[in-house]
């Protein structure tokens, strides 16, 4: 699968560019909201899997979220079969899923809302509501595609803290954050995109990298660059803010190019705080001159 036109973008901003902290965050139309790709059956059966093995872990929901899951759902059963006709053909008052073949009403008993949205597409979703005093907080979520986190560990928290691991957030990212959280208008959807280079190719990945070296000739094969492309929305109703997040993530040998060579470049002037967070520190050097060869 080709790295997604937006990672390349960011590869290539971040090699021509001195590493700064940003939101980077561009809006977008509705019809690019939720993207369903080919890898989409891959991971609905995934989510099947986790929500049934190890529900407390990729579902969370505190109480008095049901009604902002609800409009979750609606939204999705509106949105989905008018831009995607052929992937969620409608049925009636259900809509099929092309992909895995089944057929979804738009509530399901014994099921919160958000748990039965984030089962029809690919992204993980998670709700953010102001509480009395206008602060932010995670307050529901199914998120099967972690990248080192853990949803019970950031249930109920504040925006500022989940962030806490990301470098410079507080001094620099933290305001201007909280300002467009407070500032977002109905109707606007942002995107932003990220990356990371991960040792597995595991969705499900909650812990923290293992700590092993990796030598340059396994460099194509044994590390992955792992993208995130988030969304972020206001629900009419509820006022709440819905976060999507989209992973993807591709064998280092299958880069082409230029996305290599952008990737090394970025790397190469990342500062220590940043080549730790992206789990790249102790090999850094070492993997930018072999990204640059290539």
């Amino acid at each position: 699968m080709m790295v997604n036109p937006a990672v390349s973008a960011l590869l290539a901003q971040a090699a021509a560019q001195p590493h700064r902290p940003q939101m980077g965050l561009v809006a977008i139309p509705e019809r690019a909201w939720i993207q369903p790709g080919p890898d989409l059956r891959e991971k609905l059966v995934l989510k099947r899997q986790l929500l049934a093995e190890r529900h407390d872990e990729v579902f969370g929901a505190l109480p008095g979220t049901e009604d902002a899951g609800s409009e979750v759902a609606d939204l999705l059963f509106d949105t989905l079969p008018r831009h995607f006709p052929t992937t969620y053909p409608r049925m009636g008052s259900m809509f099929a899923i092309a992909a895995t073949s089944e057929l979804i009403g738009m509530r399901s008993p014994g099921l919160h809302p958000l748990d039965l949205a984030g089962r029809i597409v690919p992204d993980d979703l998670c709700l953010m509501q102001a509480d009395a005093s206008g602060t932010y907080r995670l307050t529901a979520a199914s998120l099967c595609f972690p990248s080192r986190w853990r949803l019970h560990e950031k249930l109920g928290r504040p925006v500022g803290e989940i962030h806490e691991p990301v470098p410079a957030y507080g001094e620099v990212l933290q305001r201007p954050v909280d300002r467009f959280f407070g500032a977002l208008a109905q109707g606007r959807i942002v995107q932003r995109v990220n990356w990371t280079i991960h040792d597995r190719p595991d969705l499900f990945q909650p812990q923290s990298p293992r700590r092993h070296e990796v030598p340059p000739e396994r460099f194509g094969s044994d590390l992955f660059l792992r993208s995130e492309r988030q969304t972020l929305r206001r629900l009419a109703r509820s006022q709440a803010i819905l976060f999507t997040i989209d992973t993807q993530r591709w064998p280092l040998a299958e880069l082409s190019p230029e996305d290599a060579r952008n990737l090394g470049a970025a790397i190469a002037q990342l500062p220590e705080p940043e080549r730790r967070y992206k789990g790249v520190s102790a090999l850094a050097d070492g993997l930018a001159a072999w990204l640059a060869r290539r």
